[in-house]
């Protein structure tokens, strides 16, 4: 569970967050009542956080990877394919975003392309697929050029091309595998409420004030709600519960294998001092002290043994079941339960020299005397 919290706090280091800059935009609705407002406003900002020194790629997005907020969902149907009478459409999560936001945020294209500045409000519908979702519904197949409609099965209702597929990337750390993602072009979908990824060449704060001063020439009176944050930080806040979560895990483990050990080495140092006159009785009746280690050492062995062969098919059955339930925290490792096997197993060695060393030092007079 340990290393599983741990692989859990890396799973966005693909995005390469350090040198990306977020901000959270909520434009109001009594100055911003029509979608060609909205696109018109989101226009402008882009093209002047393009122009901003230190900026390398700027795109904005209706709900950023690792916000912990669900996106909305919505079903879809797919053209020449029929449902079973009386079967639900399947649904898939609903994004609105920018071209150039995947490439300030280092998700891959796969497949065909992004959406782009000529998928405007009067261009035929297109849409980018996530890779799950592409898997899911076309198997090996190139989804590529087929057409979905979202939300309804009215005849009217505008069917939406398929141009490109995306990499997977999980939209909260919880989630067991990355949801079917529909990404649209905001200029066909815009929303009042978008975050922005804007990728820098350096330092990603140091052009924080080139980024407010944009957003006060496009509209004063709008500012980013939280701020401008790092996407780096952004990051690290949703997978704080993980981290501390991650640090009781390793806390907990690292004492229960120290109980372990502790536990191991009490039983067998106890169970050699008990052959304390043996050995005394085997030395005075010529015994070597190599042999008794031995004898020792195979006591411990077959001790050791006999925990392992009971306890770890135990600890693999458990991590079966309780892996199901914790999907993508704990899976079967052969080197940690290798790891684990050899410390016990050295604890155990240990465990039997100490008092058997001592017993080797005894006289075997004495020794027959209490016998």
């Amino acid at each position: 569970m340990a290393i599983g919290f741990r692989h859990l706090t890396d799973i966005y280091q693909s995005l390469d967050p350090h040198p990306v800059l977020t901000m959270r935009i909520s434009l109001p609705e009594q100055k911003y009542p029509e979608d060609a407002q909205v696109r018109s406003y989101y226009q402008r900002l882009l093209q002047e956080l393009a122009a901003v020194p230190g900026v390398q790629a700027a795109g904005l997005i209706a709900n950023a990877p690792a916000s912990n907020v669900d996106n909305p969902k919505t079903p879809f149907v797919i053209d020449g394919r029929s449902l079973p009478a009386g079967a639900e459409p399947p649904a898939v999560d609903l994004q609105s975003v920018s071209p150039n936001y995947f490439r300030a945020v280092r998700i891959p294209v796969i497949e065909g392309r992004t959406v782009s500045d000529q998928d405007g409000p009067e261009a035929p519908r297109v849409a980018v697929i996530s890779r799950t979702l592409a898997k899911q519904f076309w198997g090996d197949a190139s989804p590529i050029g087929q057409q979905i409609k979202l939300g309804t099965r009215d005849p009217a209702a505008p069917w939406i091309r398929v141009v490109g597929v995306l990499d997977d990337v999980k939209q909260n750390w919880w989630d067991n595998a990355p949801r079917p993602v529909v990404y649209l072009s905001y200029l066909q979908a815009p929303r009042r409420t978008m975050e922005f990824g804007i990728r820098t060449i350096g330092e990603p704060l140091a052009i924080a004030s080139g980024v407010r001063g944009a957003l006060r020439r496009v509209d004063p009176s709008v500012s980013a709600g939280e701020g401008v944050n790092t996407l780096e930080g952004s990051i690290a806040d949703a997978l704080a519960p993980l981290r501390i979560l991650g640090s009781l895990m390793l806390t907990f483990s690292s004492i229960a294998v120290v109980l372990a050990a502790l536990g191991v080495y009490g039983i067998l140092t106890h169970s050699v001092a008990q052959r304390k006159q043996e050995f005394g009785i085997r030395l005075a009746l010529g015994a070597e002290r190599a042999d008794l280690l031995k004898l020792v050492f195979a006591q411990a062995c077959r001790l050791s043994g006999l925990g392992l062969a009971i306890g770890l098919p135990v600890a693999y059955v458990l991590t079966r079941v309780v892996g199901s339930l914790l999907h993508g925290i704990i899976t079967f490792d052969a080197t940690v339960f290798a790891a684990l096997a050899v410390v016990l197993t050295g604890v155990a060695l240990v465990a039997a020299y100490i008092p058997a060393s001592r017993a080797f030092r005894v006289d075997p007079t004495e020794a027959l005397r209490s016998e």
